[in-house]
């Protein structure tokens, strides 16, 4: 799908409860590894969890692709009356969420949220 692009992002799962999931990303997301990225949160909540929390603190860069992905995947947990919360601690990444008018729709957090 992406050839050596998309190779720049890893994904890990971590479930903190039957209906929570951390999805920590490390590296960019952009027009290649976002659909690594669409791929792999549809499965968390295809798998049930309606609380899930996107760890971007290892992300250096997100393009418009990357979020896109992050308002499907908010939509689809808004429909299942789950929520999705943004763990960015990285400024730049945050200002993009400011800068599209994201900020305000999504929760975002400098760090984790206690389990």
């Amino acid at each position: 799908m992406g050839g050596k692009d998309a190779a720049t992002l890893a994904l890990n799962r971590e479930p903190f409860s039957p209906a929570g999931c951390v999805v920590s990303a490390h590296g960019d997301i952009d027009l290649y590894s976002a659909p690594v990225l669409q791929e792999t949160l549809a499965a968390v909540i295809d798998e049930g969890a309606t609380k899930v929390v996107v760890d971007l603190t290892d992300v250096g860069f997100m393009d418009s692709t990357g979020l896109g992905v992050l308002v499907g995947v908010h939509k689809r947990l808004d429909q299942l009356d789950g929520s999705l919360v943004i763990v960015s601690p990285d400024e730049t990444v945050t200002r993009v969420f400011e800068l599209v008018g994201l900020a305000r729709r999504f929760e975002i957090r400098g760090a984790r949220p206690p389990a």
